[in-house]
């Protein structure tokens, strides 16, 4: 083994190993039938968790303890102002698709109704009642209704908005040195669930009967023409890498064409990524590759030694060749399960090869910069949608984050067509 093959397979221990905690931790959790979930005031997906984890801890036996975190530290949000918004219309999409609570006409809280909510959770942590009472409270946090906030908390003789926010910031710690950086998240034997979209997980371990199963017809999606499907996507990005194949799947079955809009990743934007994200996305990625299917494993990183600038000057070329999703799909399965390091000539060019492109044209955009600048002019789309990460898709009117919300691309592609929504 050279010493290459050494550094890979620590990386991969790193991202792919057992959970942070110690293992007897996680067998003490587990036979202690504890679930931990934090609950953050002010995160719509919070709110859902509410409502969703009293039924499931009774169907599986558990003890739900919980407790109340602040917004993310800004190194694990960099783009607090962008996500607000969409994680609004993302919850109401997941709510209806599960059968669940949300506002017909949500709003963005004002500080004075986050603060009384956040007075509320922290009232009632450990009450045998108190996710039923969170989610009233959020209920009426997200549907805009103030005065129904401040009876509740008049009731409830909530702590005053210093000594929540403290408490807050605390458990928020708290959450960070267990290895985790957001709200809304499910711990249980050392993994990590981010509820409602991975409590499945959980669910399927319990061998928990009965969950909420997204179900795309509920969800109101407007008709109309869709001319392709905008797929902005990251070399860098494990998610961007497990939505290809379903990417292509869509376009042929609605005969759609795909037009992939890489960006930089956010490392090279001057966005540093923490340690336990980085983690909890590679471990998250291998449970989701796992259940679609898709290599995944073996990484190497594309950012070092420019990298990641290479893969973006061969996609002008790849583009020029009319074979973008296979150039996307072959390097991107090179660094993801095969680990292959991007930046050396003789590991990349059977990744070009691989995707019928030849080698020369995709050698001879190196260092023309013309990669960077189309990276750079999607980013530009990519935040006039309102949007900041990948994979990102455009569909139509309809702009949607993340691999998991393809059962919504799907939908409105069949609107498009006519079909049964």
């Amino acid at each position: 083994m050279t010493i290459r093959d050494k550094l890979i397979g620590g990386l991969v221990s790193m991202y792919l190993g057992a959970a942070v905690s110690p293992g007897w931790q996680r067998l003490a959790a587990i036979r202690s039938g504890r679930l931990r979930a934090y609950i953050q005031p002010d995160d719509p997906y919070s709110f859902l968790l509410c409502q969703i984890l009293p039924g499931f801890c009774s169907s599986a036996g558990l003890k739900p303890d919980w407790i109340a975190v602040r917004a993310p530290d800004r190194d694990a949000e960099p783009e607090p102002d962008l996500r607000m918004p969409y994680a609004i219309r993302d919850a109401g999409w997941l709510a209806a698709a599960l059968g669940l609570s949300f506002p017909d006409q949500p709003v963005i809280p004002p500080d004075s109704s986050v603060q009384l909510a956040a007075g509320i959770l922290v009232a009632v942590q450990g009450r045998p009642d108190g996710l039923e009472i969170a989610a009233d409270a959020l209920g009426h946090l997200w549907a805009g209704n103030g005065d129904e906030l401040a009876k509740m908390a008049a009731a409830l003789q909530v702590p005053s908005p210093e000594a929540a926010a403290s408490e807050l910031d605390d458990n928020y710690r708290r959450l960070r040195r267990r290895g985790h950086y957001m709200g809304g998240m499910v711990e249980y034997g050392g993994r990590w669930y981010w509820g409602p979209d991975r409590l499945s997980y959980l669910g399927q371990r319990l061998h928990v009967n009965g969950l909420a199963v997204v179900d795309a017809s509920r969800v109101d999606v407007q008709a109309g023409s869709v001319k392709c499907l905008e797929f902005y996507f990251s070399f860098r990005s494990p998610y961007s890498y497990l939505a290809i194949e379903r990417s292509r799947q869509l376009g042929q079955q609605f005969d759609v064409p795909i037009v992939v809009r890489p960006v930089l990743p956010m490392v090279l934007r001057g966005l540093a990524v923490p340690r336990d994200k980085t983690l909890y996305i590679a471990r998250d990625s291998a449970r989701e590759a796992s259940r679609y299917g898709v290599p995944f494993g073996r990484i190497c990183d594309p950012v070092r030694v420019q990298g990641v600038e290479r893969c973006l000057d061969g996609f002008v070329a790849a583009t020029e060749a009319g074979r973008e999703l296979d150039y996307i799909a072959s390097i991107a399965k090179g660094i993801w399960s095969e680990a292959a390091n991007v930046s050396r000539d003789r590991e990349l060019r059977p990744l070009v090869e691989r995707a019928g492109i030849e080698w020369q044209a995709v050698q001879g955009k190196f260092g023309s910069g013309e990669g960077q600048k189309l990276a750079a002019a999607n980013r530009e789309q990519l935040f006039g949608q309102g949007v900041w990460g990948v994979p990102t898709f455009c569909c139509g009117e309809l702009v949607v984050w993340g691999q998991d919300r393809m059962w919504l691309l799907e939908q409105r592609l069949r609107a498009a067509q006519g079909g049964s929504v």
